[in-house]
């Protein structure tokens, strides 16, 4: 399991139960669960793998929270990707590059947990997006979180990953992706 720095902040049950009446949805248990003993918060270097996805993995970078500051609070977050994400979502989790973990609270698949890629709002006007349309990631926030794992980037395993092309040419760089090819070149 991974290590997760909380926001400042504190909350409570009852917080938690104004977030869901503000929202306009009940949240599932192991969330409310997660949201009480952590409010959102950093977690450690970190991958989440999606196997047989176009999407292979990704870097959870923050959990949202009860927050005063926008950028951490769910809340806020659901208000700036209203329409962009699906209806009965919510943002639960910003990952790298621009992208969200968004857990389903209709009630068909309920505390579902989908991966948007902000790249693929741009084939959709606001509101047509459905669940649908993002990646399946776990069955409940629990799943999902047990699928999260440290990831120590000096000794990952990249064999399967392929770097296309780079488009710079310092030196540091260049040593780099001469250190890579080497320690990639027998595998």
């Amino acid at each position: 399991m991974i290590s997760i720095t909380s926001y400042e902040e504190e909350t409570s049950k009852v917080k938690i139960n104004q977030l869901e009446i503000k929202c306009g949805f009940s949240f599932s248990e192991e969330y409310v669960e997660f949201l009480d003993k952590y409010n959102g918060g950093k977690p450690e270097s970190n991958i989440t793998e999606l196997p047989n996805t176009e999407i292979r993995s990704f870097l959870i970078t923050s959990f949202y929270g009860i927050c005063k500051e926008a950028v951490n609070d769910i809340f806020q977050t659901l208000q700036i990707y209203e329409g962009r994400i699906p209806q009965k979502c919510i943002p639960i989790a910003q990952a790298e590059g621009g992208n969200l973990l968004c857990m389903n609270l209709d009630s068909d698949k309920f505390g579902y947990i989908y991966y948007w890629d902000h790249d693929e709002e741009l084939n959709f006007e606001i509101g047509e997006i459905k669940i649908e349309n993002l990646y399946f990631v776990a069955t409940s926030f629990r799943e999902f979180f047990e699928k999260i794992k440290p990831y120590d980037t000096e000794n990952a395993d990249l064999s399967g990953y392929n770097i296309l092309s780079v488009s710079s040419t310092s030196d540091d760089y260049k040593q780099l992706l001469k250190e890579y090819h080497e320690k990639n070149a027998n595998k």
